[in-house]
């Protein structure tokens, strides 16, 4: 076995899931700790044992796989979970046992999705469950940092688990274009396959004024999505079975990115 044999996770957007809510976090609290760091390392390990693990499950449960593939897939399972746990054991002996607590929640999220995509395709479901799970690291993050949790770390972990909900619904709606058999659509089709990705943008508008009503939040915090709705928006008013995944993918990890850097300067100034 040689690293070149490790699999890569497909999902480019999971990354961004798992990562950006950790940087939001050591942006809002300016802080980037070693402790921080073991946490990120661990939590990178976890997760590429995930896409492995999912592997072997699928060849146990569901259809047989290529032997060398599961064999490759066990082996490097076992190596990402060992490397978690060893990186993981030092910030447990400083007493931050409610990491064990984030981990079980990961995992049953990581169950949920394997058992909703069992014998079917990714549904909207089974990705909000597995942006759920990624989406934790923001709450581990800030439990660390700060050794308990409150309204500031719950702020954090609902508004970026508000974003990367609407990138699931986007991405499904032009999933489901791109199965189309006719070229143009017309706006009846367009609002069919779009109205759940609208409806989304207009509950996290409201949730964004709700929030800011009770002062958990100002409503300049809206501006982190303002790139994320006018996509949305203007992609299902423009849609089409043309569908370049690629450059969807990009364009979303820049509205990450816009994300990551407008909230935290909103966060910290209000």
């Amino acid at each position: 076995m040689s690293i070149r044999d490790i699999p890569l996770p497909k999902e480019h957007g999971a990354w961004a899931v798992l990562l950006v809510p950790m940087i939001v976090v050591a942006s809002v609290k300016q802080v980037v700790s070693g402790e921080l760091l073991l946490l990120a390392l661990s939590t990178v390990a976890v997760f590429m044992a995930s896409g492995l693990l999912q592997t072997v499950l699928r060849h146990i449960f569901l259809v047989a796989q290529e032997d060398q593939k599961v064999q490759n897939a066990k082996f490097w399972t076992a190596v990402f979970f060992f490397n978690a746990i060893f990186l993981v054991i030092p910030l447990l002996l400083q007493g931050f046992w409610w990491l064990l607590g984030f981990g079980a929640l990961s995992l049953l999220a990581f169950v949920a999705t394997f058992l909703l995509t069992r014998g079917s395709q990714k549904t909207i479901s089974s990705d909000l469950v597995a942006t759920l799970g990624l989406s934790l690291t923001g709450l581990s993050s800030y439990y660390l940092l700060e050794g308990t949790l409150n309204v500031e770390g719950f702020q954090i972990w609902s508004f970026t688990l508000l974003f990367f909900g609407s990138t699931v619904f986007y991405v499904h709606m032009k999933i489901q274009a791109a199965k189309a058999k006719e070229n143009v659509f017309g706006m009846k089709e367009r609002f069919s396959l779009g109205w759940l990705n609208l409806a989304y943008h207009v509950v996290t508008v409201a949730a964004v004024l709700l929030l800011a009503s009770f002062h958990y939040t100002t409503e300049l915090a809206l501006v982190a999505f303002v790139p994320m709705i006018i996509h949305s928006v203007y992609g299902t008013i423009r849609l089409s079975n043309r569908v370049r995944f690629k450059n969807l993918g990009f364009i979303l990890l820049g509205q990450s990115v816009f994300f990551a850097v407008i909230f935290t300067l909103v966060m910290s100034i209000s």
